[in-house]
């Protein structure tokens, strides 16, 4: 038996969860001296509240990596300009909160540009009304950079973070409202002269997980980069009819007099991995509420840790009288 610590909402079960993977394009860069008359401006996308690229992905959170490859096609179109350094999101399970990329523009360019970024986040703010401290920013930069990227690969580059996937990709058809497969365009980070993007996918259905590995692998190629996938980690399949499911929610009833909520979730849990490895495992997954996980908003919710001791040890306890 196996009772997993690591859910989080008190009076819920879990009993099933998704599988993952991850993918990360590889995008070669190339670069060329800074223009002499160029002048450096950051873009920025902040204030989000980003989440858990399981648990918060039907929510139509901003990611910020997405917001921010948005701008920067429009500003793209608007005038020359010249990339020299972008930066995005926190891990591989975290909703990005936060993006930002450094360019060279002209300077002349340069109200015409703010004044673009200002309307672009009025419109982004009416998209996006559940993220009310949503910020676009654009700031002229005092230090100066040795290089930009070449004008070859700009085009480029900025199609491939417009078209690169994020978000609920299929509804699973056996369990009304449960997400069956995502994606999060989770980072972006220049290592070795290369530019990495990383996407975390995720489905209970294998062949979810291996129909956006492919898509990603195609995107990167038409795009002249490379792309390295990962190993991933297995789902974990629901058993209605576990022992330890049924002794629970009748010690749950006993003890608070209520129903518990059994559920499957779309996220990762260690029971897909230890039950893969020990096939018949008989497993559930519980654990006190926890608000806004893998954001700095995190917390927990003190009285629902008392009742889940009070519960585990009931639990515990039942199979030492038997």
């Amino acid at each position: 038996m196996l009772i997993n610590v690591d859910s989080e909402d008190e009076g819920v079960f879990t009993i099933g969860c998704a599988g993952g993977r991850e993918s990360t394009m590889v995008f070669p860069l190339l670069f060329e001296p800074f223009p002499e008359s160029g002048l450096l401006f950051e873009l920025k996308v902040s204030g989000l509240q980003g989440g858990h690229s399981g648990v918060n992905i039907n929510e139509r959170r901003g990611n910020a990596n997405v917001l921010l490859a948005r701008l920067l096609g429009q500003v793209h179109a608007q005038a020359e300009i010249r990339l020299a350094a972008i930066f995005g999101g926190s891990a591989h399970n975290a909703i990005a909160r936060e993006a930002s990329a450094r360019f060279a523009a002209d300077r002349a360019d340069g109200p015409r540009l703010t004044e673009l970024v200002r309307l672009l986040q009025e419109r982004l703010s009416q998209e996006y009304p559940n993220e009310p401290k949503l910020a676009v920013s654009l700031q002229t930069v005092p230090e100066t950079m040795d290089r930009v990227f070449s004008r070859e690969i700009m085009g480029r580059l900025v199609d491939l973070l417009q078209t690169a996937p994020d978000g609920v990709m299929a509804i699973s058809r056996e369990v009304p409202g449960l997400v069956e497969t995502s994606v999060n365009f989770a980072t972006i980070r220049e290592k070795d002269e290369e530019l990495h993007l990383l996407f975390s996918q995720r489905s209970d259905k294998e062949y979810g997980i291996d129909g956006l590995s492919d898509r990603i692998a195609s995107l990167a190629r038409l795009a002249g980069a490379g792309v390295l996938i990962g190993n991933g980690y297995p789902g974990w399949q629901p058993d209605l009819d576990s022992d330890l499911l049924a002794r629970s929610k009748r010690i749950y009833r006993e003890l608070f007099a209520a129903e518990p909520v059994i559920e499957i979730i779309h996220a990762g849990l260690e029971c897909g991995i230890i039950g893969a490895k020990y096939q018949g495992m008989d497993m559930i997954s519980i654990g006190p509420t926890i608000k806004n996980p893998h954001s700095p908003a995190e917390k927990l919710h003190l009285p629902s840790l008392e009742k889940i001791y009070r519960f585990t040890a009931a639990l515990l306890g039942s199979y030492c009288r038997n």
